[in-house]
């Protein structure tokens, strides 16, 4: 078997090229997976995003790209019959079977060259004679001009997200934070890029060993604050009319030509993605600064809501802000009690007032803080349900009208992430408001 050049054991930079043309052909592979193989449509992401990554793949596809580049190559040159026949001939090809295009241009080669030789014989027998000299080289070939790649059409954005990347995943490198750049890069800047689809919640968690969705949520919080100050530094080094923006932009399409030299395989393919991304798109990533994103697909949400109800009260309430610790440590109650879970406390025929009082504070806190370690949509149903509880014990305070209350509690009960549990106390916080005594 013919060795492919730069293959080497591990991933190597000869996998970054690979890689982008993949990427290239994501919709069209994502077409065939849901048309032909009938892949759902919330999993397709997945199954791509994983192979791509497969480094025995990659090498697979690189030795049987350079295996059918060699045949091809042989093929062609052994029967050259689809070439020019001056080109054929040219070239000194000796073809296995020459068409009768090539035999007749072969004969007309063959005929002009020794009449050529006579008209020169007769011109340099006419001219005077001179004194010997070296002869004169031979003229060189003209090369046909090579083929210009395209242009990626480096501009302001690229640019400072191009430099803003980099310098995230040297810091994230430096101080050993893995999972800081890995949250960074499938769920702060793949939304705003159309990167494939990142692997699901349940398997980051068992790929990084998450204690809970909260750990993980943090996380995400820590990975787009540290972005946002990175992207911010960059931003003032170099301001949308700075006098350097066109030197810089000019070396970053002169590396993206070289094949971006020294670029880590890590990133090699995002780098590509960012620089092949049009402004506007890249102007949503340059937005995370006031606009923080939704970095949360609906499954991730089904699959977070889930871990949520299953976690104890304590852990939750351990990423509070200081204010809401205060207000737990003011409540008297038995040791241990905090240790109950989430759907404990909500499900529960005859909660503990306290503790739904609780859980609604931390829900409505979570819900107004744009660094809460759970998405917001979240928040909003497990408050919902703290107060749709509260209705089924009678003891309820609701500062909303009956029809605004069941207009929200409908709205978060339609929500797919929520679980048929949740659901169905919803469901009877609604039935029991018609008898409410208010």
């Amino acid at each position: 078997m013919n060795p492919s050049p730069g293959i080497n054991d591990g991933d190597q930079p000869s996998h970054q090229p690979l890689i982008a043309l993949l990427r290239l052909y994501m919709p069209a592979l994502r077409a065939r997976l849901s048309d032909m193989h009938e892949v759902d449509p919330d999993c397709v992401d997945d199954l791509l995003g994983a192979f791509v990554d497969d480094s025995a793949i990659q090498n697979e596809l690189i030795q049987d790209f350079w295996n059918c580049l060699i045949a091809r190559v042989d093929t062609f040159v052994a029967n050259p019959s689809t070439m020019e026949p001056a080109v054929v001939v040219k070239a000194g090809i000796e073809p296995r079977d020459l068409t009768p295009a090539l035999v007749e241009a072969n004969d007309e080669v063959t005929e002009q060259a020794p009449a050529e030789e006579e008209v020169a014989e007769e011109e340099v027998a006419e001219e005077e004679p001179v004194e010997a000299t070296s002869p004169a080289p031979p003229a060189p070939k003209k090369k046909k001009p090579e083929p210009k790649a395209e242009p990626f059409g480096i501009g302001w954005e690229q640019v400072v997200v191009t430099e803003a990347v980099r310098r995230m995943y040297a810091q994230c490198e430096k101080e050993s934070r893995t999972r800081v750049w890995e949250m960074f890069k499938s769920r702060v800047v793949v939304m705003p890029l159309d990167q494939p689809k990142p692997v699901g919640y349940e398997r980051m968690v068992e790929q990084f060993e998450f204690e809970s969705p909260f750990n993980m949520a943090a996380e995400i919080v820590s990975a787009r604050k540290m972005f946002s100050m990175t992207l911010g530094q960059v931003l003032d080094e170099c301001p949308r009319d700075g006098e350097s923006v066109q030197d810089k932009a000019d070396e970053l399409e002169a590396s993206l030509e070289a094949d971006l030299p020294g670029t880590p395989s890590a990133i090699y393919s995002f780098i590509v993605g960012i620089c092949s991304a049009d402004a506007e798109r890249l102007s949503s990533v340059i937005d995370i600064i006031d606009d923080p994103p939704d970095v949360w697909y609906q499954d991730d949400l089904k699959e977070l809501m889930a871990a949520l109800m299953a976690t104890p009260l304590e852990t939750a309430f351990a990423f509070a802000d200081e204010a809401m610790k205060q207000k737990i440590g003011s409540v008297e109650m038995e040791e241990g009690t905090l240790r109950q879970r989430f759907s404990d406390v909500l499900h529960d025929i005859e909660p503990d007032l306290k503790l739904l009082k609780l859980v609604k504070s931390f829900s409505k806190r979570m819900k107004l803080n744009e660094d809460a370690p759970i998405p917001e949509s979240i928040a909003v149903a497990v408050y919902f349900a703290t107060v749709a509880a509260m209705i089924r014990t009678g003891k309820a305070s609701m500062s909303l009208s009956e029809e605004e209350l069941v207009a929200k509690i409908e709205e978060v009960s339609d929500q797919p992430f929520v679980d048929a549990e949740t659901q169905a106390l919803l469901e009877d916080g609604m039935a029991f408001l018609a008898f409410y005594d208010k």
